[in-house]
């Protein structure tokens, strides 16, 4: 039997069908509060994937019951007769509020690390009002993903999305660029974290690559990028990489 007909099946009664699917419900909206954004209207993307859509009507008004967010549920088709996925994305959501108080309860400057935040990739997620050295942290993090290629001194970014952007011939360009754009600087971070899953020895390689630029006095590069931005990178690689080495990759080493 496909989920749903098991899940009436097990659960005749319509109360304790609501009552499992806002259970699941209230844990599709996730773990992650966001501060400092009362009143702002946040839009949902909620998504059920099921492996068959036929007889999938009733289980979209049980969601509707339940579910007290704005937005309609969308069904997909994810395959597979035995399970039922449920999906919320919210928009418009920052987690600099978030990310800040972290700051300030672990203080004494401590650094944030992999196990500060909710989920791995938190700490290192940029913030929505970089300084200097968070724009350098960035660019390391998109050149040693090859999102950001260097040519004769220009940085450009490469999104799939819009194409080449190019981020200028000096450090203010680039971070005029950078702070008008902060999906583009998530996008970078992010890149950054798939390069890893894929390829670690590939990224420390290239990391040493900047490394040697920044030896051979490249002065506009020396303006972007720093050994400090570098060597913090370099540190995200090894915390990281314990949460990704479980997953399929390409290389051998370690």
């Amino acid at each position: 039997m496909d989920v749903l007909t098991a899940f009436r099946e097990e659960f005749p009664d319509p109360l304790k069908q609501r009552e499992i699917t806002g259970q699941l419900v209230h844990e599709a909206t996730g773990r992650v509060f966001a501060t400092g954004q009362a009143g702002q209207s946040i839009e949902w993307i909620k998504i059920v994937g099921l492996g068959a859509a036929s007889s999938t009507e009733w289980f979209c008004e049980v969601l509707r019951g339940v579910d007290r967010e704005p937005g309609e549920w969308i069904v997909s088709s994810n395959g597979d007769p035995y399970s039922a996925v449920l999906v919320m994305y919210r928009s418009k959501l920052s987690l600099d509020n978030y990310v800040r108080n972290l700051i300030r309860r672990r203080g004494n400057g401590a650094p944030l690390t992999v196990l500060s935040g909710a989920d791995p990739l938190t700490f290192i997620l940029p913030p929505v009002r970089p300084d200097p050295q968070q724009f350098a942290v960035t660019l390391v993090h998109g050149i040693t993903a090859e999102t950001v290629r260097l040519g004769q001194g220009l940085f450009t970014i490469v999104d799939p999305d819009t194409g080449e952007v190019q981020l200028g011939e000096n450090a203010d360009e680039a971070r005029r660029v950078l702070r008008h754009s902060y999906p583009t600087r998530v996008r970078l971070t992010v890149a950054w974290a798939h390069a890893l899953a894929r390829g670690r020895v590939g990224v420390l390689a290239r990391l040493n690559q900047l490394r040697a630029r920044l030896a051979a006095g490249d002065a506009r590069f020396k303006a972007l990028v720093n050994e400090e931005a570098i060597s913090l990178v370099e540190q995200q690689a090894e915390q990281l990489w314990p949460y990704f080495r479980r997953m399929p990759r390409q290389e051998t080493g370690s």
